[in-house]
């Protein structure tokens, strides 16, 4: 075991290493150990962020607008010896603003509409506005400045102006996405045309940046120092994603009381390495090559005793220099996502339409035992879903469950489900405009019939799901010559994406983590006709959009009571509706060297192995 360099190894490698661009929750391990945000997290909290580049917040009213001011910590540098002040941040916000979200693909598919719906809706692709049709152009670009969303007020205050604001606003400052970065290197890297006599001009390269996600640091490859954080990168290998990080010699150490105390990060080197073959993983964990590893949950017992698991349930490494952490929860949730107006590959809607009949999906929500799949496949790794909102999602009352799902494992009710809607199938619905479709578009007569479901390949969770579920349906089909037929189809994740954004599935996997603990970031998402799942599915549900709104409004005014009781009116259609099939939240863990020492837990960082390496240290076993 090496005492100066942490070696990380998964299966998994980065896709970009600019915080205003990265929306992969891979990445923000790393970022969250180079760069810092204004507000963060003391230690396992993930509930109540704490000042941290900033050193306290306030909340005055000015006429129509809602303002928040930030003083800001002084004395800080980042790690190429610039000072942080508020030109830095507000200089950091802006860059996240003209990007408009868009990534290195060229599409808006970044986090930056995290930060954007704080502000004018009618700018931002993301949000529905005009940012593609003026192409970014310098007019569009002096549009979003001139909205001043961040306003330096002093060298060491800034004031958000938010025309949309958000009970939320700490924690969503607290993102990687708002994570601060210097000005002078950003710009020497991104734009150097920008830089004349030594003097950046914003401005131009605000310009410059307008609809671009393409960045320096997005790669990184020779290494970054544009962070205030304990660690910044030095190099990365474009063709094995291996990823090395130094200490930085001159951090500030963290704010005063954070619960770990002044942060000196103790261990000098981090290396991240992609190690695909996961027995290769374990073997050089096992020999003290490797200091933390991915392991698959079919694989926790080379690692730990299978006979403490089965005799008590317990998680016990009898592995030597092996310690397992664990489980803990984080804020996920998976299911099975059941499409409406579903369509052929030149966008004609398809005349069988088995999802838009509840009947339907309650028979296939009915015929899988899920609790017993989570179990033997996870081994406890993985809990049983009954709500959309997972435990500990904000604000407080979020993740009550109110109503059970109208489905449970009941082969029974799977079977008088699936005859009655076969017998007597359904002939109208209404389209995704919300208007009712004509008479005789849709033809649910089950003979002849195939019903896809689509999972992610390697998704072993779902596989055994879906095909105890397909057996089933089979079985009652074949018993009552029903005539149709259910199929498990694994495809590679990002085809399994492509279809469903194109409506031709019937149904496949799908899955949420929080972009940020507030039940808002799941509300719109998950029930807003133009959110993710809706606009893929076809749902268009005018109580729905209503509901969205009316969550949205409670969540703006500060009436936290009412954004909890939209909550639960989603939460309860949902689980009575079954649009969604809820399966499971997978909890965090970890397999890591007994030498490494001040491991800790936070929900809303540490998934996908993003430590915090800042506390960590490396000491033999006693």
């Amino acid at each position: 075991m090496k005492e100066n360099t942490l070696v990380l190894e998964g299966a998994a490698n980065y896709q970009y290493l600019d915080p205003q661009v990265s929306y992969f929750s891979y990445d923000y391990g790393i970022l969250e150990n180079s760069y810092e945000a204004l507000m963060w997290w003391n230690g396992t909290n993930g509930v109540t962020p704490i000042p941290w580049l900033a050193q306290n917040i306030s909340y005055p009213y000015q006429g129509n607008t809602h303002v928040a001011v930030l003083g800001l910590r002084q004395g800080i540098t980042f790690q190429d010896g610039t000072p942080f002040n508020s030109t830095a941040v507000c200089f950091t916000f802006n860059r996240l603003l003209v990007m408009d979200a868009y990534q290195p693909t060229g599409s808006p598919s970044g986090s930056g509409w995290i930060i954007q719906q704080l502000g004018n809706h009618s700018l931002f692709t993301a949000e529905g506005g005009d940012g593609t049709s003026m192409k970014h152009s310098q007019a569009w670009v002096d549009q979003v400045l001139a909205e001043k969303f961040c306003q330096p007020i002093g060298t060491y205050k800034v004031q958000f102006n938010l025309q949309n604001p958000s009970s939320a606003f700490p924690v969503l400052i607290a993102g990687t996405w708002s994570m601060i970065v210097s000005p002078s290197f950003v710009i020497a890297h991104d734009d150097p045309a920008a830089i004349s006599n030594g003097a950046a001009n914003f401005t131009a390269y605000y310009d410059h940046t307008a609809g671009n996600g393409t960045t320096y640091l997005d790669n990184s490859y020779q290494g970054s120092e544009a962070g205030t954080g304990p660690y910044h990168i030095t190099s990365v290998n474009p063709t094995t994603y291996e990823i090395k990080l130094a200490a930085n010699t001159n951090y500030w150490g963290g704010p005063p009381g954070y619960m770990y105390g002044k942060i000196q990060p103790a261990i000098p080197n981090i290396d991240i390495q992609v190690v695909a073959d996961q027995t290769t993983r374990i073997l050089d964990l096992k020999g003290g090559t490797a200091s933390d590893v991915g392991v698959n949950p079919d694989s926790i017992f080379s690692l730990l005793s299978r006979d403490a698991y089965d005799s008590n349930g317990s998680y016990i490494s009898d592995t030597p220099g092996v310690i397992f952490h664990g489980p803990y929860p984080y804020y996920n949730t998976g299911w099975v996502q059941f499409n409406l107006n579903v369509t052929n590959t030149a966008g004609t809607l398809l005349s069988f339409q088995p999802f838009a009949d509840i009947r339907f999906r309650l028979a296939v929500e009915d015929s899988a035992n899920v609790t017993d799949v989570l179990q033997s496949v996870t081994y406890g790794l993985d809990q049983y879903a009954n709500w959309m909102f997972p435990p500990g999602t904000l604000p407080s009352g979020a993740d009550k469950v109110v109503t059970q799902p109208a489905y449970s494992y009941n082969l029974t009710e799977a079977a008088n489900l699936l005859q009655a809607a076969c017998k007597n199938p359904l002939t109208h619905f209404v389209n995704v405009a919300g208007h009712p479709i004509a008479n005789g578009t849709v033809n649910n007569s089950c003979s002849g019939q195939t019903v896809n479901l689509y999972y992610q390949a390697g998704d072993t969770i779902t596989e055994k799901i879906l095909t105890e579920a397909v057996s089933n349906l089979n079985t009652i089909s074949g018993n009552d010559n029903l005539g149709i037929t259910f199929t498990p189809v694994p495809v590679p994740a990002g085809t399994l994406y492509t279809l469903a954004g194109e409506h031709e599935i019937y149904a496949y996997w799908a899955g949420w983590i929080d972009d940020y603990n507030w039940v808002v970031d799941w509300l719109g998402p998950m029930f807003g006709s133009t959110g993710t799942y809706p606009s893929w599915s076809n749902y268009n549900f005018t109580q729905w959009n209503n509901l969205v709104l009316q969550g949205t409004l409670a969540d703006e005014s500060g009436n936290l009571t009412g954004l909890v009781k939209v909550a639960a009116l989603m939460g309860t259609l949902s689980n009575e509706n079954g649009y969604y099939w809820l399966n499971e939240y997978q909890l965090y863990y970890d397999f890591i060297s007994t030498w490494i020492h001040g491991w800790f837990y936070n929900p809303e960082t540490t998934p996908n192995e993003a430590l915090y390496w800042a506390v960590l240290s490396f000491a033999p076993p006693s």
